[in-house]
């Protein structure tokens, strides 16, 4: 799984670099949609992670991320590829936490 959550997180710059202006909740509800449908195809099928446990993570990443990040955030990586530090540093603990809350359910 931490595989998974390695993955999401790097396509983040590039699933979002590709959205054009959108309004702010577009622009998060479609970031958010990007974010989850990468996960979801990187990621793949696996005979040790059940569909609905990687489904469970990859919506949790992207709602972290999306969260995490904001409307600013967002817009940010629309022109830089490169995640401002601070936004980094939370998107590396999004993984590790949305793997604990889905090995909960």
């Amino acid at each position: 799984m931490t595989r998974y959550a390695i993955i999401a997180l790097l396509l983040l710059a590039a699933v979002i670099a590709a959205i054009s202006w959108k309004s702010d909740e577009e622009l998060l509800g479609q970031s958010r949609q990007q974010i989850r449908s990468s996960c979801l195809a990187r990621a793949g099928t696996s005979a040790t992670v059940q569909q609905a446990q990687l489904a469970a993570f990859c919506d949790c990443s992207a709602d972290k991320v999306v969260a995490a990040l904001g409307v600013q955030g967002v817009r940010q990586l629309q022109w830089s590829t490169t995640p401002l530090e601070a936004d980094h540093e939370r998107m590396k603990a999004i993984g590790p936490a949305c793997l604990a809350e889905t090995a909960k359910r």
